[in-house]
């Protein structure tokens, strides 16, 4: 309460206020975009209000605030000719490995003013560890939806960069599916309309959107086949044991379609070349 009477205490941080509530009340949108507009009405009849001040304990946020209001008052229906796009990470791990996946933007020769989309994965297979800005651009985070999350992204510090392939934000999960499973992570629209992602005259940018795909894959040769002895327990009787049961191993691999040819057989070579199942006299 006490760091929200804060910012209600002045235009610029009931701007922030605003803002930060586009993300935790998407139904209530028109609200507080009315009321952003109200307040960047009424500080144009304060604009040296102490709150921009570099030292002042508000001045990183009233940058922000300044950014979010040349964006709503410049938009317009026009579009930048160079269609460019927003990616997402795709990536194959094991079941119960911890990975990131980042968001990339490449807004062109435009300087990258904001964006704004929902990403869905499927709860049953990845589970959320943390979600947040990597980059030049503030983000804010809405991670309250299973199986979702809104992400909206402002550029408070430049108009003219950052231009060209940005890395925006880093995703952190949990595989917690079971091997062969998978998910798509999809980008939907955010708390605006539409997904959107604009330079900083606050036009939109087209974009070509690349979802991405994260895949659970069987433990590889070394977990199936360990080489301090089979996986059922005991020891390998001998070296040629070993050799034998990685080349089984990687031949189901093969037919599952996990692995290559070419991996098969660098796989069978490494196990022939190692000490695994080499007993002393």
């Amino acid at each position: 309460m006490e760091n929200t009477n804060k910012y209600s205490s002045h235009n610029f941080g009931r701007i922030i206020l605003h803002a930060a509530c586009l993300l935790r009340q998407p139904q209530h949108f028109a609200w507080h975009w009315n009321g952003i507009f109200r307040e960047l009405q009424s500080a144009q009849r304060c604009m040296f209000h102490p709150v921009l001040s570099p030292k002042s304990v508000g001045g990183r946020f009233a940058a922000l605030a300044i950014s979010l209001g040349i964006l709503l008052l410049s938009i317009g229906s026009a579009s930048r000719a160079s269609a460019q796009s927003l990616q997402v990470g795709s990536t194959n791990v094991q079941s119960g490995e911890a990975f990131d996946v980042p968001i990339t933007v490449d807004s062109g020769t435009n300087a990258l003013g904001f964006f704004d989309f929902g990403l869905n994965y499927d709860p049953s297979v990845l589970r959320l560890t943390a979600a947040a800005g990597d980059g030049p651009l503030g983000v804010f985070v809405n991670t309250n939806y299973q199986g979702h999350l809104v992400m909206f992204g402002l550029n408070g510090f430049s108009l003219t960069a950052p231009t060209g392939l940005v890395m925006v934000a880093r995703i952190s999960f949990v595989a917690i599916g079971s091997a062969g499973s998978s998910t798509t992570l999809e980008f939907t629209p955010g708390p605006t309309e539409p997904l959107g992602v604009g330079d900083t005259d606050g036009v939109y940018i087209p974009v070509t959107v690349v979802n991405g795909t994260v895949n659970i894959a069987p433990p590889g040769i070394e977990g199936l086949v360990p080489c301090a002895g089979p996986a059922s327990g005991g020891d390998w009787r001998n070296h040629g044991e070993y050799v034998a049961a990685v080349a089984s191993a990687a031949r189901q691999l093969l037919a599952d379609g996990m692995i290559t040819q070419q991996q098969l057989l660098a796989s069978v070579q490494k196990a022939a070349q190692s000490g695994c199942g080499v007993h002393s006299k």
